[in-house]
């Protein structure tokens, strides 16, 4: 987990059984292998759970757990580049061509359309109502000062989701979390129908 919370060992096994979890996540004491490599250890006797290898571990950890476990999570940090990560997988995907992989934080299509992996997921595409933009098949828009939207789809916004422009919030989280209160169909339904050409 990223947070400085203390997950209960015992309390997060009995969420799993109690919740049929079917794919469950190891506890992940980031920055620390070894005490992670214990939990996974202690967990897994318990439940299936998932181990995770952070690209900066012990090399052996993940040797292990590919031995013992059908699914392992693979997770670069932000501070592993794009090329140290791809060293990395070819390494991987190299001696283990056919393990399940799931990589935690990947939304990259290089990435994705290079190796044989299992599964992915990321936070990405939220990145942008995090810093004002309305995403849409339409095209992209940025509620600024600077911005190019059509008057009609402004209008819109503001009134019906009180939306105001930037410049008027105190910081980008908190557009973001106004710009997620949007309902995206019916913005479609006025960019496919706004009288302003974009």
């Amino acid at each position: 987990h990223k947070g400085k919370a203390k997950i209960d060992r015992d309390a997060y096994i009995q969420f799993i059984k109690d919740n049929q979890v079917k794919i469950a996540v190891n506890l992940d004491v980031l920055g620390d292998d070894k005490a992670s490599f214990e939990n996974w250890l202690y967990i897994s006797k318990h439940v299936k759970v998932m181990p995770v290898y952070h690209f900066n571990d012990d090399i052996e950890h993940l040797h292990f757990y590919i031995e013992n476990s059908d699914y392992v999570g693979l997770s670069a940090t932000n501070a592993v580049a794009q090329n140290q990560m791809r060293l990395y997988l070819d390494k991987i995907f190299t001696q283990y061509p056919e393990h399940r992989f799931h990589l935690f934080g990947c939304a990259s299509i290089p990435i994705l359309t290079t190796y044989p992996v299992y599964s992915a997921d990321s936070t990405s595409w939220q990145n942008g109502t995090r810093m004002g933009w309305v995403i849409t098949r339409y095209g992209n828009f940025f509620l600024n000062n600077n911005r190019n939207v059509p008057a009609d789809v402004e209008e819109f916004l503001r009134i019906e989701y009180g939306l105001m422009s930037l410049s008027d919030y105190e910081n980008t989280a908190r557009f973001g979390e106004e710009i997620n209160k949007v309902n995206i169909s019916e913005l479609n339904y006025l960019l496919c129908n706004s009288k302003v050409e974009f």
